[in-house]
């Protein structure tokens, strides 16, 4: 690419992303998509209503995203701290972050969460349409 147009696109905002580095987000998004369906049905066999939110939802996961899942209901016998660490198994070296939300008491980020959560069909049907 010529200087000058580098120079238009920068200043126009527009930012091109090296091809290695764009093969690296695809793969790590792959990555994130495969560890949010085994947590997804290994919530689901556990009567446990979760999505996943943030990023990975909303087709913004990048190379350094994380996974943000979302627990709307969880049965009362089981244990928190048991279903973190099998999440954690789960996922591996992928970094996430496990939100109940009967702990998060602000309304604001209550609605936020709630708008954005998708379902492992919707994941995976944005997947397969390219969109995740």
């Amino acid at each position: 690419m010529s200087f000058r147009r580098q120079e238009r696109m920068m200043a126009l905002g527009i930012r091109q992303v090296h091809p290695l580095l764009d093969r690296q987000a695809t793969r790590r998004r792959h990555q994130a998509l495969e560890c949010a369906r085994r947590v997804l049905s290994r919530f689901r066999n556990l009567g446990i209503e979760g999505y996943v939110v943030g990023s990975l939802a909303s087709g913004r996961f990048m190379a350094h995203s994380d996974i943000d899942f979302l627990v709307t209901h969880c049965p009362r016998d089981i244990d928190r701290l048991l279903l973190e660490a099998e999440v954690e198994q789960l996922c591996g070296d992928m970094p996430y972050h496990l939100i109940f939300l009967d702990e998060i008491q602000d309304l604001y980020w209550r609605r936020k969460l709630l708008a954005e959560r998708k379902t492992l069909e919707e994941l995976e049907a944005g997947d397969a349409a390219g969109v995740v």
